[in-house]
């Protein structure tokens, strides 16, 4: 009995991390750095243009609702995608 809603559990997990993935891939394709050779280097979005490093009081709130406009994102997922996509992001400098 445990172990059939435990697979369909997991299954969906998997495909929600995945679905993720998809995502972190899709926002940073679709980020530009404009000018990573002076500081502060810029970035154009499909949610905005912004200063690096990302500081999460100015690019957070336009993140939160491009995520739930365009992915459909809960909260809890687009803080994760957002801890992993600033990282990587703030890595192309």
């Amino acid at each position: 009995m445990y172990g059939n809603s435990g697979n369909i559990l997991y299954k969906t997990n998997m495909m929600n991390y995945n679905y993720l993935d998809k995502v972190i891939s899709k926002l940073v394709s679709e980020t530009r750095v404009l000018d990573n050779k002076r500081f502060p280097a810029y970035i154009d979005t499909h949610f905005g243009s912004f200063s690096l490093p990302l500081s999460s009081s100015t690019v957070f709130p336009k993140f939160l609702t491009h995520c739930r406009d365009i992915y459909g994102l809960n909260n809890d997922e687009i803080i994760k995608v957002w801890i992993k996509y600033s990282y990587i992001i703030d890595k192309k400098i």
